[in-house]
């Protein structure tokens, strides 16, 4: 992408010198009268006594007014002056016609023709200057004006160019050097970090990479000439490829210490407006970088949040799985003396049965078989009864979300027996009323664990006598627990 801002300015606007009077006319006399005048107030003056030498001397350089005679030797002065606005380098040079005193027709010819003014031979020196010094300035302020409209347009249009990179601050360092070399007359550019503390060189871009190697070793030659706080202009010496540097402090990163530099080498020295257009080049830069750094480190905090809940939601979930399992031990306690005392009632049968069986072996007589029916009767009970305590203590721990196809009546009985004890002790009673239920979608040790805890409350709630009873029911495509107790002020849950 190119910004070209370059036009015809007058060389007295380049080098900021006098301004400068080029005078065409065939007579060496008048050139050199009107020469003095001029000279004498100040301005810069070249004479031509022909077209050609004119010429020569407007592509040598711009000169600020043009007064041109309008019989200049073999080539009339309006052929002249036809050919001046004809050609975009020199079509808004303010003109100067001198005619005599009787040439009206040479005068209203010249204007059409473009000349900016007219003087009548012979001419007043003050006049001639009072109306030379408006068409200069005139001309300077109307050049200016171009000439900022243009910076303008290009600003804005590397600020557009800038726009489109906010997200990526390496592409961003290479279009600005870029964007610079089009908008500038620089023959490079350079984007250097300097570390405040050890004040050496944190990073560089430089650009274009033939000169990359040169323009490193004047940086770090210079490093400690660089102003960090304010713009400056450097000189380049003793390098053929630049002869200035403009150097722009930056503060686009949080980062306060690194302190950032844009620099341009320039191979002729840069005018008041070409600084300028730079400045304002250097603050859309600094801004399309600051983008890019806040843009930096908002997706590097959204990325650390996201860690930091994928943390918390482990612990979360870890502290939720401790305390389900803490529940079912505290659970596990409630229910410890009813499960021993439910465990110890078929350990009496056994140990009476299993006595007999060896007194009748000893003794050599037969083996009644209802005596070991009835024992390991005793003992499927004990089995059941400690492989529902397993299942309801050790249930899915791992998995707490798994969901499996449940019959609520299978949950119901497991809480009776893990309870039944439990509320006898207390003097108090638990029921089932069971109705056929289809399986539903759930899990199971979830389940088991609300079911204890419903039974185990109800237990405290109630006082002696009292009932609680368990009914399952379906109806439609849904299925329903009721957990009803006679404790005073209760309801159905």
């Amino acid at each position: 992408m190119a910004f070209t801002t370059t036009s015809a300015l007058p060389a007295s606007m380049v080098t900021n010198g006098l301004p400068e009077i080029l005078i065409a006319d065939a007579e060496i006399v008048t050139s050199h009268l009107l020469k003095g005048v001029f000279e004498r107030e100040g301005y810069s003056v070249r004479t031509a006594q022909s077209d050609t030498a004119l010429f020569a001397a407007i592509e040598e350089r711009i000169p600020d007014l043009i007064i041109i005679e309008p019989r200049l030797g073999r080539v009339s002065g309006f052929d002249i002056l036809r050919r001046l606005r004809e050609n975009p380098t020199t079509a808004q040079i303010p003109t100067f016609l001198l005619t005599s005193a009787t040439d009206w027709p040479d005068v209203l010819q010249g204007l059409e023709l473009g000349a900016d003014d007219s003087m009548r031979k012979p001419v007043h020196p003050r006049e001639l200057l009072a109306r030379a010094e408006t068409k200069i300035r005139a001309r300077r302020l109307e050049l200016a004006l171009q000439r900022r409209t243009r910076d303008l347009e290009v600003l804005l249009r590397i600020s557009e160019a800038l726009n489109q990179h906010h997200d990526d601050g390496e592409a961003l360092f290479g279009l600005i050097l870029s964007l610079m070399q089009d908008a500038l007359p620089i023959a490079a550019g350079a984007l250097v970090n300097i570390s405040r503390r050890t004040s050496s060189i944190a990073g560089v871009r430089i650009n274009p990479p033939p000169v990359e190697k040169r323009a490193m070793r004047w940086i770090t030659s210079n490093l400690a000439q660089l102003d960090v706080t304010a713009i400056a202009v450097v000189a380049v010496v003793a390098e053929k490829w630049a002869t200035q540097a403009l150097v722009i402090p930056l503060n686009y990163l949080d980062n306060k210490e690194i302190s950032s530099l844009l620099i341009g080498f320039s191979v002729e020295p840069l005018d008041n407006q070409s600084i300028q257009l730079f400045e304002g080049l250097a603050r859309q830069a600094n801004l399309a970088l600051r983008n890019a750094e806040l843009y930096r480190i908002q997706m590097d905090y959204a990325r650390h949040l996201e860690q930091k809940v994928d943390e918390r939601t482990r612990e979360l979930q870890s502290a939720q799985s401790q305390l389900i399992q803490a529940e079912k031990l505290a659970s596990v306690g409630r229910l410890a003396a009813g499960i021993a005392h439910e465990i110890n009632n078929p350990l009496l049968p056994i140990k009476i049965n299993l006595e007999g069986i060896l007194e009748d072996i000893q003794l050599r007589r037969p083996v009644e078989e209802d005596m070991v029916v009835t024992t390991l009767e005793s003992v499927d009970r004990i089995k059941r009864l400690v492989q529902r305590l397993l299942e309801y203590n050790v249930g899915n721990q791992g998995d707490n979300e798994t969901f499996v196809p449940v019959n609520l009546n299978e949950i119901a009985e497991a809480v009776l027996d893990l309870t039944r004890k439990s509320f006898a002790q207390a003097g108090k009673r638990i029921e089932l009323d069971l109705h056929p239920v289809p399986s539903i979608e759930g899990n199971p040790d979830a389940l088991t664990q609300v079911f204890i805890n419903l039974a185990l409350n109800a237990n405290e709630a109630m006082g002696e006598g009292g009932l609680l009873t368990i009914s399952t029911f379906a109806h439609d495509h849904t299925v329903s627990v009721a957990f009803r107790d006679t404790a005073p002020g209760s309801r159905m849950r």
